[in-house]
Protein backbone atom coordinates (compact mmCIF):
# COMPACT_ATOMS: atom_id res chain seq x y z
CA UNK A 1 0.00 0.00 0.00
CA UNK A 2 1.26 3.27 -1.18
CA UNK A 3 2.53 5.35 2.60
CA UNK A 4 1.30 8.17 1.59
CA UNK A 5 -2.41 7.44 1.13
CA UNK A 6 -2.09 6.06 5.01
CA UNK A 7 -0.76 9.29 6.36
CA UNK A 8 -3.67 11.29 4.45
CA UNK A 9 -6.78 8.76 5.58
CA UNK A 10 -5.16 9.50 9.37
CA UNK A 11 -4.74 13.20 8.39
CA UNK A 12 -8.46 13.42 7.93
CA UNK A 13 -9.48 11.28 10.62
CA UNK A 14 -8.05 13.97 13.22
CA UNK A 15 -9.76 16.95 11.78
CA UNK A 16 -13.00 15.05 12.36
CA UNK A 17 -12.80 14.40 15.64
CA UNK A 18 -11.12 18.24 16.41
CA UNK A 19 -14.56 19.42 14.59
CA UNK A 20 -16.84 17.32 16.50
CA UNK A 21 -15.89 17.20 20.30
CA UNK A 22 -16.95 20.86 21.01
CA UNK A 23 -20.62 19.88 19.57
CA UNK A 24 -20.20 16.58 21.97
CA UNK A 25 -19.02 18.19 24.69
CA UNK A 26 -22.01 20.93 24.83
CA UNK A 27 -24.81 18.47 24.29
CA UNK A 28 -23.65 16.31 27.71
CA UNK A 29 -23.43 19.83 29.33
CA UNK A 30 -27.44 20.22 28.47
CA UNK A 31 -28.89 16.95 29.30
CA UNK A 32 -29.29 17.43 33.11
CA UNK A 33 -30.75 20.73 32.49
CA UNK A 34 -33.59 19.43 30.26
CA UNK A 35 -34.59 16.09 32.30
CA UNK A 36 -34.97 18.57 35.66
CA UNK A 37 -37.23 20.86 33.59
CA UNK A 38 -39.55 17.90 32.30
CA UNK A 39 -39.06 16.91 36.24
CA UNK A 40 -40.88 19.63 37.94
CA UNK A 41 -44.17 19.58 35.07
CA UNK A 42 -43.03 23.60 34.72
CA UNK A 43 -46.32 24.72 32.91
CA UNK A 44 -46.77 26.51 29.34
CA UNK A 45 -47.68 30.11 29.37
CA UNK A 46 -51.59 29.81 30.68
CA UNK A 47 -53.88 32.77 31.49
CA UNK A 48 -57.46 30.77 31.67
CA UNK A 49 -58.26 27.88 33.59
CA UNK A 50 -61.24 25.79 34.32
CA UNK A 51 -61.82 23.44 36.80
CA UNK A 52 -65.06 20.74 37.87
CA UNK A 53 -65.86 18.78 41.30
CA UNK A 54 -67.64 17.97 43.94
CA UNK A 55 -68.85 20.84 46.89
CA UNK A 56 -69.94 19.62 50.60
CA UNK A 57 -71.90 22.21 53.11
CA UNK A 58 -73.91 22.30 55.90
CA UNK A 59 -77.15 24.17 55.89
CA UNK A 60 -79.40 24.38 59.03
CA UNK A 61 -82.89 25.67 60.22
CA UNK A 62 -84.17 26.88 63.48
CA UNK A 63 -88.09 25.58 63.40
CA UNK A 64 -90.91 27.11 65.28
CA UNK A 65 -94.01 25.53 65.82
CA UNK A 66 -97.08 28.04 66.14
CA UNK A 67 -100.98 26.97 67.45
CA UNK A 68 -102.49 24.65 64.99
CA UNK A 69 -105.23 26.71 63.23
CA UNK A 70 -108.29 26.60 62.06
CA UNK A 71 -109.55 24.44 64.23
CA UNK A 72 -110.46 21.01 62.19
CA UNK A 73 -113.95 20.64 63.47
CA UNK A 74 -114.35 17.17 61.83
CA UNK A 75 -112.55 15.92 64.93
CA UNK A 76 -114.85 16.63 66.92
CA UNK A 77 -118.24 15.69 64.61
CA UNK A 78 -118.57 19.13 63.00
CA UNK A 79 -119.85 22.35 63.30
CA UNK A 80 -123.23 22.47 61.71
CA UNK A 81 -126.44 25.07 61.19
CA UNK A 82 -128.33 22.81 59.32
CA UNK A 83 -131.94 22.32 60.11
CA UNK A 84 -133.56 21.66 56.86
CA UNK A 85 -137.24 21.49 58.52
CA UNK A 86 -140.02 19.30 56.64
CA UNK A 87 -140.77 18.08 53.06
CA UNK A 88 -143.71 19.74 51.91
CA UNK A 89 -143.79 18.78 48.03
CA UNK A 90 -143.07 19.90 45.04
CA UNK A 91 -139.99 18.70 42.81
CA UNK A 92 -137.35 19.62 45.27
CA UNK A 93 -135.51 17.48 47.85
CA UNK A 94 -134.72 17.55 51.45
CA UNK A 95 -131.95 16.03 52.70
CA UNK A 96 -130.76 14.73 56.18
CA UNK A 97 -127.86 13.45 57.45
CA UNK A 98 -129.50 9.93 56.94
CA UNK A 99 -131.28 10.09 53.75
CA UNK A 100 -133.35 12.02 52.09
CA UNK A 101 -137.52 12.48 50.84
CA UNK A 102 -138.56 13.83 47.82
CA UNK A 103 -139.75 14.84 44.83
CA UNK A 104 -143.52 14.62 44.69
CA UNK A 105 -144.05 10.61 43.21
CA UNK A 106 -146.26 12.31 41.07
CA UNK A 107 -144.20 15.38 39.45
CA UNK A 108 -141.56 12.74 38.42
CA UNK A 109 -143.53 10.21 37.12
CA UNK A 110 -146.96 11.65 36.18
CA UNK A 111 -146.78 15.21 36.06
CA UNK A 112 -150.11 15.60 34.51
CA UNK A 113 -151.49 14.11 37.53
CA UNK A 114 -150.89 16.86 40.18
CA UNK A 115 -149.62 16.50 43.42
CA UNK A 116 -150.29 12.80 45.10
CA UNK A 117 -149.44 13.14 48.92
CA UNK A 118 -146.33 11.03 48.68
CA UNK A 119 -142.89 11.79 48.14
CA UNK A 120 -139.89 9.21 46.81
CA UNK A 121 -137.01 9.11 49.16
CA UNK A 122 -133.74 7.00 50.09
CA UNK A 123 -133.57 5.61 53.73
CA UNK A 124 -130.38 5.06 54.84
CA UNK A 125 -130.38 2.27 57.36
CA UNK A 126 -132.89 0.08 59.08
CA UNK A 127 -132.90 2.04 62.25
CA UNK A 128 -134.79 4.24 60.80
CA UNK A 129 -137.93 2.34 59.86
CA UNK A 130 -140.26 1.81 62.65
CA UNK A 131 -143.18 -0.45 61.06
CA UNK A 132 -146.49 -1.27 62.79
CA UNK A 133 -146.94 1.50 64.07
CA UNK A 134 -150.40 2.23 63.53
CA UNK A 135 -153.54 0.88 61.00
CA UNK A 136 -155.04 2.31 58.20
CA UNK A 137 -158.16 3.17 59.10
CA UNK A 138 -160.09 2.02 55.57
CA UNK A 139 -158.27 -1.37 54.75
CA UNK A 140 -157.15 -2.35 57.47
CA UNK A 141 -152.93 -2.15 56.11
CA UNK A 142 -150.16 -1.02 58.58
CA UNK A 143 -148.44 1.78 58.77
CA UNK A 144 -144.78 2.62 59.60
CA UNK A 145 -142.99 5.45 60.83
CA UNK A 146 -139.69 6.79 58.70
CA UNK A 147 -137.33 8.95 61.25
CA UNK A 148 -134.61 11.14 59.06
CA UNK A 149 -132.00 13.27 61.52
CA UNK A 150 -130.03 16.30 61.15
CA UNK A 151 -128.53 18.51 64.03
CA UNK A 152 -127.03 21.83 64.88
CA UNK A 153 -123.91 21.95 66.45
CA UNK A 154 -122.09 25.32 67.76
CA UNK A 155 -119.29 25.70 70.16
CA UNK A 156 -115.59 27.08 70.48
CA UNK A 157 -112.40 25.58 71.55
CA UNK A 158 -109.56 26.75 74.22
CA UNK A 159 -105.98 25.77 73.65
CA UNK A 160 -104.32 23.80 77.07
CA UNK A 161 -100.78 22.84 77.61
CA UNK A 162 -97.70 23.66 76.35
CA UNK A 163 -96.24 22.96 73.33
CA UNK A 164 -93.21 21.03 72.71
CA UNK A 165 -90.73 21.24 71.56
CA UNK A 166 -91.84 25.05 71.23
CA UNK A 167 -88.72 25.28 68.80
CA UNK A 168 -85.71 23.44 67.80
CA UNK A 169 -83.20 22.90 64.78
CA UNK A 170 -81.35 20.91 62.91
CA UNK A 171 -78.94 20.73 60.05
CA UNK A 172 -77.46 18.41 57.14
CA UNK A 173 -74.39 18.25 54.99
CA UNK A 174 -75.29 18.09 51.49
CA UNK A 175 -73.53 17.18 48.42
CA UNK A 176 -73.19 18.76 44.96
CA UNK A 177 -71.17 19.68 42.44
CA UNK A 178 -69.09 23.01 41.47
CA UNK A 179 -67.75 24.37 38.52
CA UNK A 180 -64.96 27.55 37.78
CA UNK A 181 -63.34 29.53 35.31
CA UNK A 182 -60.44 31.80 36.03
CA UNK A 183 -58.64 34.25 34.48
CA UNK A 184 -55.24 35.26 35.32
CA UNK A 185 -54.37 39.39 34.44
CA UNK A 186 -51.50 39.50 36.65
CA UNK A 187 -48.23 37.36 37.11
CA UNK A 188 -44.79 37.07 38.32
CA UNK A 189 -42.25 34.73 38.37
CA UNK A 190 -43.47 32.90 42.15
CA UNK A 191 -47.12 35.44 42.24
CA UNK A 192 -50.14 35.78 40.26
CA UNK A 193 -53.65 37.50 40.62
CA UNK A 194 -56.89 36.27 38.88
CA UNK A 195 -60.48 36.92 38.52
CA UNK A 196 -62.39 33.61 39.14
CA UNK A 197 -66.63 32.81 38.20
CA UNK A 198 -67.68 30.02 40.04
CA UNK A 199 -71.26 28.22 40.07
CA UNK A 200 -72.33 25.67 43.50
CA UNK A 201 -74.96 23.95 43.76
CA UNK A 202 -76.03 21.89 47.20
CA UNK A 203 -78.58 20.02 48.11
CA UNK A 204 -79.29 19.77 52.18
CA UNK A 205 -82.13 18.15 54.15
CA UNK A 206 -82.23 19.86 57.06
CA UNK A 207 -85.39 18.68 60.26
CA UNK A 208 -84.44 14.97 58.72
CA UNK A 209 -81.87 14.12 61.64
CA UNK A 210 -84.56 14.61 64.75
CA UNK A 211 -88.05 14.37 65.15
CA UNK A 212 -89.52 17.79 64.94
CA UNK A 213 -92.94 17.36 66.90
CA UNK A 214 -95.07 19.51 68.87
CA UNK A 215 -97.95 18.58 70.59
CA UNK A 216 -100.76 20.97 72.12
CA UNK A 217 -104.36 19.72 74.14
CA UNK A 218 -107.40 21.61 72.31
CA UNK A 219 -110.45 21.49 74.21
CA UNK A 220 -114.01 22.26 72.95
CA UNK A 221 -116.76 22.94 74.38
CA UNK A 222 -120.52 22.83 72.46
CA UNK A 223 -123.99 22.99 72.20
CA UNK A 224 -125.78 20.58 69.75
CA UNK A 225 -129.88 20.69 69.09
CA UNK A 226 -130.74 17.11 67.00
CA UNK A 227 -133.59 16.91 65.05
CA UNK A 228 -135.65 13.95 64.20
CA UNK A 229 -138.36 14.38 61.11
CA UNK A 230 -140.94 11.96 61.04
CA UNK A 231 -143.03 10.54 58.40
CA UNK A 232 -145.86 8.48 57.57
CA UNK A 233 -145.10 5.88 55.41
CA UNK A 234 -147.99 3.11 53.50
CA UNK A 235 -146.50 -0.34 54.56
CA UNK A 236 -148.73 -1.87 52.70
CA UNK A 237 -147.96 -0.70 49.63
CA UNK A 238 -144.02 -0.22 50.22
CA UNK A 239 -141.77 -2.47 50.55
CA UNK A 240 -139.00 -0.49 53.22
CA UNK A 241 -140.52 -2.76 56.03
CA UNK A 242 -140.57 -6.08 54.78
CA UNK A 243 -137.67 -8.39 56.25
CA UNK A 244 -134.92 -8.61 54.27
CA UNK A 245 -134.81 -5.25 52.50
CA UNK A 246 -131.76 -4.08 51.79
CA UNK A 247 -130.33 -0.53 52.82
CA UNK A 248 -129.63 1.96 51.96
CA UNK A 249 -133.07 1.99 50.87
CA UNK A 250 -133.91 3.26 47.28
CA UNK A 251 -137.37 4.47 47.39
CA UNK A 252 -136.91 6.49 44.20
CA UNK A 253 -136.61 4.33 41.33
CA UNK A 254 -139.63 3.79 38.98
CA UNK A 255 -140.21 0.13 40.17
CA UNK A 256 -143.03 -0.90 43.01
CA UNK A 257 -141.02 0.18 45.52
CA UNK A 258 -141.11 4.40 44.46
CA UNK A 259 -142.83 6.60 46.91
CA UNK A 260 -145.58 5.64 50.04
CA UNK A 261 -143.34 8.75 51.98
CA UNK A 262 -146.94 10.25 53.00
CA UNK A 263 -145.83 14.25 53.11
CA UNK A 264 -149.40 15.39 52.69
CA UNK A 265 -152.48 13.28 54.44
CA UNK A 266 -155.27 15.05 52.73
CA UNK A 267 -153.75 14.48 49.33
CA UNK A 268 -152.81 11.22 49.83
CA UNK A 269 -156.35 9.92 51.42
CA UNK A 270 -157.86 11.03 48.16
CA UNK A 271 -156.15 7.95 46.59
CA UNK A 272 -157.62 4.71 46.60
CA UNK A 273 -155.06 3.45 49.72
CA UNK A 274 -157.29 4.77 52.51
CA UNK A 275 -156.98 6.65 55.22
CA UNK A 276 -155.98 7.32 58.81
CA UNK A 277 -152.36 8.97 57.78
CA UNK A 278 -150.64 11.67 60.17
CA UNK A 279 -148.96 14.68 58.53
CA UNK A 280 -144.90 14.88 58.64
CA UNK A 281 -144.19 15.83 62.38
CA UNK A 282 -140.65 17.13 63.74
CA UNK A 283 -138.93 16.75 67.27
CA UNK A 284 -135.59 18.73 68.58
CA UNK A 285 -133.47 18.59 71.72
CA UNK A 286 -130.52 19.67 73.02
CA UNK A 287 -127.92 19.43 75.22
CA UNK A 288 -124.41 20.74 75.66
CA UNK A 289 -120.92 18.81 75.63
CA UNK A 290 -117.02 18.61 76.36
CA UNK A 291 -114.69 17.36 73.71
CA UNK A 292 -111.23 16.95 74.22
CA UNK A 293 -108.62 16.47 71.43
CA UNK A 294 -104.86 16.43 71.19
CA UNK A 295 -103.44 18.51 68.26
CA UNK A 296 -99.61 17.34 67.13
CA UNK A 297 -98.22 19.08 64.51
CA UNK A 298 -94.64 17.51 62.90
CA UNK A 299 -92.05 18.04 60.05
CA UNK A 300 -92.49 16.01 57.49
CA UNK A 301 -89.56 17.34 55.20
CA UNK A 302 -87.50 20.04 54.48
CA UNK A 303 -85.26 20.09 51.59
CA UNK A 304 -82.97 23.01 50.89
CA UNK A 305 -81.54 23.40 46.91
CA UNK A 306 -79.15 26.44 47.31
CA UNK A 307 -77.54 27.37 43.92
CA UNK A 308 -74.30 29.88 44.69
CA UNK A 309 -72.73 32.51 41.77
CA UNK A 310 -69.56 33.93 42.70
CA UNK A 311 -67.30 36.51 41.30
CA UNK A 312 -63.73 36.48 43.31
CA UNK A 313 -60.25 37.97 43.19
CA UNK A 314 -57.82 35.44 43.96
CA UNK A 315 -54.10 35.36 45.19
CA UNK A 316 -51.57 32.72 44.03
CA UNK A 317 -48.07 31.68 44.56
CA UNK A 318 -45.96 28.98 43.75
CA UNK A 319 -44.84 27.04 46.56
CA UNK A 320 -43.09 23.91 44.79
CA UNK A 321 -42.58 24.02 40.81
CA UNK A 322 -45.65 21.34 41.25
CA UNK A 323 -47.52 23.26 43.89
CA UNK A 324 -49.65 26.63 44.20
CA UNK A 325 -51.26 27.60 47.24
CA UNK A 326 -54.01 30.53 47.25
CA UNK A 327 -56.46 32.68 48.74
CA UNK A 328 -60.21 33.89 47.24
CA UNK A 329 -62.37 36.84 48.02
CA UNK A 330 -65.70 38.26 46.66
CA UNK A 331 -69.15 38.50 46.75
CA UNK A 332 -71.76 35.27 45.80
CA UNK A 333 -75.19 35.60 44.65
CA UNK A 334 -77.67 32.51 46.48
CA UNK A 335 -80.66 31.31 44.56
CA UNK A 336 -82.60 29.25 47.75
CA UNK A 337 -85.08 27.06 46.72
CA UNK A 338 -86.98 25.05 49.47
CA UNK A 339 -89.73 22.73 50.12
CA UNK A 340 -91.21 22.37 53.27
CA UNK A 341 -94.11 20.16 54.45
CA UNK A 342 -95.61 19.89 57.42
CA UNK A 343 -99.01 17.87 58.88
CA UNK A 344 -101.24 17.69 62.13
CA UNK A 345 -102.81 14.72 63.65
CA UNK A 346 -106.02 15.22 65.43
CA UNK A 347 -106.35 12.49 68.38
CA UNK A 348 -109.85 12.66 70.41
CA UNK A 349 -108.53 11.73 74.18
CA UNK A 350 -107.87 8.40 75.07
CA UNK A 351 -107.58 7.09 70.71
CA UNK A 352 -104.21 6.63 69.03
CA UNK A 353 -105.92 7.07 65.54
CA UNK A 354 -105.93 10.10 64.48
CA UNK A 355 -109.67 11.85 64.06
CA UNK A 356 -108.25 13.71 60.98
CA UNK A 357 -105.02 15.06 59.51
CA UNK A 358 -104.33 18.38 58.04
CA UNK A 359 -101.31 18.26 55.45
CA UNK A 360 -99.42 21.24 54.09
CA UNK A 361 -96.78 21.76 51.34
CA UNK A 362 -95.31 24.99 50.23
CA UNK A 363 -92.65 25.85 47.99
CA UNK A 364 -90.36 28.76 48.10
CA UNK A 365 -87.60 30.77 46.23
CA UNK A 366 -85.24 33.51 47.49
CA UNK A 367 -82.30 35.36 46.08
CA UNK A 368 -79.70 36.32 49.06
CA UNK A 369 -76.82 37.95 48.87
CA UNK A 370 -73.19 37.06 50.40
CA UNK A 371 -69.47 37.04 50.77
CA UNK A 372 -67.32 34.05 50.80
CA UNK A 373 -63.42 33.70 51.44
CA UNK A 374 -61.93 30.78 50.21
CA UNK A 375 -58.23 28.71 50.51
CA UNK A 376 -57.13 26.58 47.29
CA UNK A 377 -54.45 24.62 46.57
CA UNK A 378 -53.90 23.10 43.26
CA UNK A 379 -51.27 20.23 42.31
CA UNK A 380 -50.04 19.20 39.25
CA UNK A 381 -50.28 16.50 37.45
CA UNK A 382 -49.07 17.48 34.00
CA UNK A 383 -47.84 20.84 32.06
CA UNK A 384 -51.91 21.87 31.85
CA UNK A 385 -53.91 19.70 33.80
CA UNK A 386 -54.20 19.97 38.02
CA UNK A 387 -56.09 18.97 41.26
CA UNK A 388 -57.52 21.23 42.75
CA UNK A 389 -58.50 20.97 46.79
CA UNK A 390 -60.40 24.10 47.95
CA UNK A 391 -62.06 25.48 52.04
CA UNK A 392 -63.51 28.35 53.25
CA UNK A 393 -66.61 30.33 54.35
CA UNK A 394 -69.74 31.53 53.06
CA UNK A 395 -71.72 34.45 54.69
CA UNK A 396 -75.24 34.33 53.29
CA UNK A 397 -78.26 36.18 54.80
CA UNK A 398 -80.97 34.38 56.27
CA UNK A 399 -84.20 32.80 54.78
CA UNK A 400 -87.28 32.72 56.11
CA UNK A 401 -90.09 29.91 54.86
CA UNK A 402 -93.73 28.23 56.42
CA UNK A 403 -95.65 25.47 56.20
CA UNK A 404 -99.05 25.63 58.05
CA UNK A 405 -98.36 25.86 61.60
CA UNK A 406 -94.84 25.65 61.57
CA UNK A 407 -91.89 27.78 60.47
CA UNK A 408 -88.38 27.40 59.64
CA UNK A 409 -85.70 30.11 59.33
CA UNK A 410 -82.54 28.86 57.02
CA UNK A 411 -79.12 29.12 58.47
CA UNK A 412 -77.37 29.19 55.08
CA UNK A 413 -73.79 30.78 56.18
CA UNK A 414 -71.50 27.78 56.71
CA UNK A 415 -68.17 26.23 56.15
CA UNK A 416 -67.46 24.79 52.28
CA UNK A 417 -65.03 22.15 51.17
CA UNK A 418 -64.37 20.46 47.90
CA UNK A 419 -62.44 18.87 45.35
CA UNK A 420 -61.95 18.96 41.69
CA UNK A 421 -60.04 18.60 38.53
CA UNK A 422 -59.27 21.26 36.46
CA UNK A 423 -56.92 22.17 33.25
CA UNK A 424 -55.27 25.31 31.93
CA UNK A 425 -55.49 26.67 28.40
Amino acid sequence: MNLSWVTAFMRLNLIIINLALPALSGLAEDVPSKLEQAATFAPAESRWSVTAGAEVRSLGADFRMARPAPLNTTVFGGLSNRDPGLYRGGSGTVHYADGQVGPDYNSAFAPSAGAGGDALGIIDNAGQVKPNVRTETTFGTPIAELRFHSYQVTGGDAARGTMHPYGASDSDTGLGGSLSFAFTFKSTEKDSLAAVLGWSCVQSNPGSGQPLVSAQGVTRHQSQINHTYIYDYDQGSGTAANPGAGFPFDASSSAGTAGYIVYNPVLYSGQPTGDGFLGPREISQGGSSTVKATAVTQVTGLRVTLNEINLAVRWERLLRPWLHAGISVGPTLNIVNSDFSTQTAWYLSGSHTPAAVDRWRQDHSQVKAGFMGQLTAQADISPRLFVEFHAGYRWVADADVDSGPASARLNLSSWAGGIGVGIRF
